[in-house]
């Protein structure tokens, strides 16, 4: 009867995890998970984000950053301690045993059955369309890069956050602009095109009465191999990306640059600026 039938072979990768918490408020009893620790066979210990950065900054705003340096701390102390913590604020779950094709399926297992706040406000962010939650979250980006930005040119912080007028009474605003070059940004999500596209016609507003020499929209993309995004969502959101390219395909002014990273981002404006 089961002759016929291929069955999926056994997960042959096996290792330890552990979640790791942080208490905002001490002694108050929430907890966040911030890191997921690994200890594979050979007692080797490696740590992954358990918040996506588009969450931290959702929770924690203008903290995001300070925060973000605490998670590397913790991070540090994890990896000095041999997967153990000695900072305040910080618990650790116990050591479960579990098996997976690779140590990325260890870590999404994990994520799944240590769900946070982080993950819930990550699949809200992803999976519904909330107008206001979304604009946050394209400003936070936008300022992410302008301090990627100003730490390496601070000559450039008047550049970011400018309305631009258009005949006699309509300013339209714009992330980065100098006359060679001007910029809008997003972060990607599942069903956030319609901003996308809003940004790309205001482009092509600037496009039309020549306020630069090139523009871009630069939105924020994860990573194919990110732990916070299933891979339907993450598909969703390529193709939704594919689609804008081929609105602007004959645009030449105008491109769509997809990136991780704020550092990523600012290169591309460096790169711009020097081409335009």
């Amino acid at each position: 009867m089961f002759d016929a039938i291929l069955f999926p072979s056994a997960p042959s990768f096996f290792a330890e995890w552990r979640t790791v918490y942080f208490e905002p408020i001490p002694n108050s009893g929430e907890k966040i998970a911030i890191l997921i620790a690994i200890k594979e066979i050979s007692g080797k210990i490696e740590i992954f984000d358990a918040l996506h950065p588009t969450v931290i900054d959702s929770l924690y705003g203008a903290k995001a950053t300070s925060f973000n340096g605490y998670i590397k701390l913790i991070k540090s102390n994890l990896l000095k301690n041999n997967g153990e913590s000695t900072i305040d604020g910080v618990s650790i779950g116990d050591w479960h045993a579990s098996q997976s094709e690779n140590i990325h399926g260890i870590v999404r297992q994990a994520l799944y059955k240590t769900a946070s706040l982080g993950s819930v406000a990550l699949r809200g962010l992803f999976e519904e369309d909330s107008h206001i939650e979304n604009e946050q979250v394209d400003s936070r980006w936008s300022k992410r890069i302008k301090n990627a930005v100003i730490e390496i040119d601070p000559s450039y912080e008047k550049s970011f956050d400018v309305k631009i007028p258009i005949g006699r009474d309509v300013r339209i605003p714009c992330g980065f602009h100098t006359s060679r070059y001007s910029a809008k940004f997003n972060v990607c999500t599942s069903q956030t095109i319609t901003r996308m596209k809003s940004n790309l016609m205001d482009l092509q507003i600037f496009d039309s009465h020549n306020v630069s020499n090139n523009f871009d929209l630069i939105i924020q993309m994860p990573t194919d191999d990110n732990l916070q995004v299933s891979l339907k969502t993450l598909a969703r959101m390529k193709e939704n990306i594919e689609l804008l390219k081929e609105e602007v395909a004959s645009k030449s002014n105008i491109q769509i640059y997809t990136c991780n990273s704020e550092e990523e981002g600012a290169t591309r404006i460096f790169e711009m600026l020097k081409v335009s």
